[in-house]
């Protein structure tokens, strides 16, 4: 079994989140160091620990045959096995971002001379005060919109009953 194969079901925690991985989570180590990921791949198991060596946070996975503690300079990646109640969010999630970034992606090939968001922020920086002044106009006018339609609702009721009042007139 390849090692793609061997992390079906889990997924990568940074770095940044290890401490908040729950106990009894289902993980898999690849220990930081030379070589490949494969042959970097050592360990999986439950994580029934957490404790401190050398003032270095560290981690114990326990399996079936045995256990190993790991101090977080020794790992390189940590993938967690999901809840199988998670599947469904996770992959509508992955969906979701990847269509986003296909837009980003669109949107950025359209427009001549890079990222969006790069360009958005310029503007920003060059010209925000007139953003805000233009935000404000547009705001105002969209106000108006809403008090002209509400004006025209009312003009169109006034305009039925009338057309009642001349019917039962006869006219």
């Amino acid at each position: 079994m390849n090692l793609i194969e061997q992390f079906e079901g889990h997924i990568s925690i940074p770095k940044s989140l290890w401490d908040y991985i729950p106990y009894r989570s289902r993980c898999k180590i690849i220990k930081a160091g030379d070589g490949t990921r494969e042959e970097r791949f050592r360990y999986g198991g439950k994580l029934v620990m957490r404790g401190e060596a050398d003032g270095e946070p560290t981690l114990l996975l326990s399996w079936g045959s045995g256990s190993v503690k790991l101090k977080y300079s020794d790992i390189d990646e940590i993938w967690k096995r999901y809840d199988d109640g998670a599947f469904v969010e996770l992959h509508m999630i992955a969906a979701s971002l990847l269509q986003k970034k296909q837009q980003i992606d669109d949107i950025n090939r359209r427009l001549p001379g890079g990222d969006v968001v790069e360009k958005i922020q310029r503007l920003e920086s060059d010209h925000g005060g007139e953003l805000i002044r233009l935000g404000k106009i547009v705001s105002r006018q969209a106000e108006q919109i809403t008090q002209l339609r509400a004006e025209i609702a009312r003009m169109a009721a006034l305009e039925e009953r009338l057309r009642d009042l001349v019917s039962r007139l006869g006219g």
